[in-house]
């Protein structure tokens, strides 16, 4: 009882310590949430008593569930009352009067922390109560508002002490304000920029990848990058939110997930309390040996980005090599005054830069020149269960990420898979042979290709193949009739009722009206043309005709262009069929269906 009632009062000492933090704090949140609420009702008061519905609107765009805005400046609280509260550890002074009171430093921390996340929630509950008040003066503060302002009002708090966790680590992992401010910047955007270093790394070298121009690909990882990334992303797991009056209800697991990071990087923030020493206070980081290790973590990946930067601009070895080499440097330069402060001292550690300049440079040109060899693998052929080939702007299938989460082009893929394989073969040892190559006469196909391995392994490559080995090759996997259907899966529909439309869109070719028809010009053509209702059954049946009487070459590369979209009535997305000169029963369906409808 003695121990709870020295705790309390230890708090309550704390809190008055920080009484202005509170009252910048209500300040704040007042003129945010209800002083905004009382401004905007205030000036839409002659139209309020005319209906509820618009009272509740107005009411919900300024107070409840989802307001972004409003998580911003809770985050900025988190970062400032961690700051505040803390703040002490940068003193050496105040850490050897703090630490010589007959107090163990997790109770100072627990008397700490718990004041100044008070704070906080005071200032916040109270501008939420008030609020709620102005809303039941103007009738629109239900139970079922008040219910969803208090989940708000929770997700809010737990918003509040991922921030405060975040920023908490980062005051115990350094010894001044300078590098705590930029430790936190760290925090919050080094996984972020890894990512956007490995994608730009993916899409410049590796070329032969089929995913790494989806730029959404791995980004889920940004959501979770930080405490604050978790905040602001709205992060809701695998579920679907739930709408009320005010907004989307946060879940279960949302709350669960804030609740875990906030407690993670809280815990974190007490061991490196407990054992970091006085006499770190002051110094740039509170632990020196991880000078070097922070130092290499932050100098290799910018050498990295200037080393791209220059291969975009000059792409040349020599100036690759020179800016990893500078901003290599120039990066430990940098860290090294941030330490020091001292420009004297800036290059007292030669050897971070012969490692920063080394492995920035190693990994940087084995990426560059492949030597993993990612560009040139080929599975041998014993190894192969099957394979599959498309033609990237040949037929498209326009739906989005499966629920697998493969995308369209994968997906495509994945149901043109063959055991007779020889074909494809031969057209990936011509697409890998041409990798590297910058021949822009040369006639050339863009494909798609995967493997399925027989231990399972599934990969996706994409290559420019030669025109005349694509062509070849596609005839003989044409001949096949099973993969010819599912190239073209509009010759094994059963039905067409899940077609809503199908749209006609000439790029070279035009549908000329005849002769004898009865329209107002003889001449007149057609561009695009709707196919709707009973048309649509004639012109599946016309193009499966041309289909079967086609070779593959004649469909793809005949004379003028267009292409018919078949659109779904769910939402499956859209198929793009090729229509060439060639497709005579095709042509003539579309042009009687254009001549129908007055063309």
């Amino acid at each position: 009882m003695i121990s709870k009632i020295s705790f309390s009062k230890l708090v309550r000492d704390e809190m008055r310590k920080l009484n202005w933090l509170l009252a910048v704090q209500l300040l704040v949140f007042g003129l945010l949430i209800p002083f905004r609420i009382l401004v905007v009702m205030a000036v839409k008061r002659p139209d309020l008593f005319m209906e509820k519905v618009d009272r509740l609107r107005i009411f919900r765009e300024n107070i409840g569930l989802g307001h972004t805005e409003n998580t911003v400046f809770i985050l900025a609280a988190g970062i400032i009352c961690a700051v505040c509260a803390f703040s002490y550890v940068h003193s050496s002074v105040k850490l050897d009067f703090l630490h010589s009171l007959p107090l163990k430093r997790e109770r100072l921390f627990a008397a700490k922390y718990l004041s100044s996340v008070l704070t906080f929630v005071t200032a916040y509950l109270a501008s939420q109560a008030l609020a709620l008040v102005i809303g039941a003066v103007y009738g629109v503060c239900s139970f079922s508002v008040v219910l969803e302002v208090a989940a708000a009002s929770l997700e809010g708090i737990l918003c509040f002490l991922c921030s405060y966790s975040g920023a908490l680590l980062a005051v115990m992992l350094t010894g001044k304000m300078l590098t705590t401010i930029l430790t936190m910047g760290v925090i919050a955007g080094y996984i972020p920029f890894i990512w956007l270093l490995v994608v730009s790394f993916q899409d410049v070298f590796y070329i032969t990848s089929i995913t790494n121009r989806n730029s959404a690909e791995g980004s889920e990882l940004l959501a979770c990058s930080s405490p604050w990334a978790f905040a602001l992303s709205g992060y809701r797991g695998t579920g679907t939110a739930r709408y009320g009056q005010t907004g989307p209800w946060p879940e279960a697991a949302q709350l669960c997930q804030l609740l875990a990071v906030a407690a993670v990087f809280t815990l974190a923030a007490l061991l490196i309390y407990r054992v970091r020493q006085t006499e770190t206070a002051g110094k740039a980081i509170a632990f020196p040996k991880m000078e070097g290790a922070v130092k290499l973590l932050l100098t290799v990946p910018s050498a990295l980005l200037a080393a791209m930067v220059a291969h975009t601009s000059f792409i040349s070895p020599f100036w690759e090599l020179f800016f990893i080499f500078f901003f290599g440097v120039l990066g430990c330069v940098i860290m090294e005054f941030i330490y020091r402060w001292d420009i004297r001292l800036v290059l007292s550690h030669k050897s971070h830069m012969a490692v920063t300049v080394a492995a920035a440079a190693a990994i940087f040109f084995a990426v560059r020149f492949d030597v993993t060899g990612y560009n040139s693998y080929l599975p041998k052929q014993d190894e192969i269960a099957a394979m599959a080939v498309d033609e990237s702007y040949f037929l498209l299938d326009g739906s989005e990420e499966s629920e697998e989460g493969n995308f369209p082009n994968q997906k495509r893929l994945d149901s043109l898979e063959t055991e007779n394989f020889a074909p494809i073969y031969e057209m990936a040892v011509n697409g890998i042979s041409n990798v590297g190559e910058e021949d822009w006469e040369k006639q050339v196909a863009y494909a798609e290709f995967k493997y399925r391995l027989k231990d399972g392994k599934e990969i996706y490559r994409r290559y420019w193949v030669d025109q005349d080995v694509f062509d070849e090759q596609m005839e003989k996997l044409q001949q096949d009739e099973t993969f010819h259907e599912l190239y073209y899966p509009i010759l094994t529909w059963e039905d067409t009722d899940f077609i809503d439309h199908m749209e006609f869109t000439s790029t070279g070719m035009e549908i000329e009206a005849s002769e004898t028809a009865d329209v107002e010009e003889a001449a007149s053509y057609a561009d695009y043309i709707l196919v709707m209702g009973e048309d649509i059954d004639r012109v599946v049946s016309a193009y499966r005709e041309d289909l079967k009487a086609l070779s593959y070459t004649q469909l793809a590369a005949g004379e003028g262009g267009g292409s018919l979209a078949v659109w779904g009535k769910s939402d499956s997305g859209v198929d793009y069929y090729p229509v060439t000169a060639e497709c005579e029963n095709t042509i003539e369906a579309l042009r009687q269906i254009h001549e129908k409808q007055g063309g």
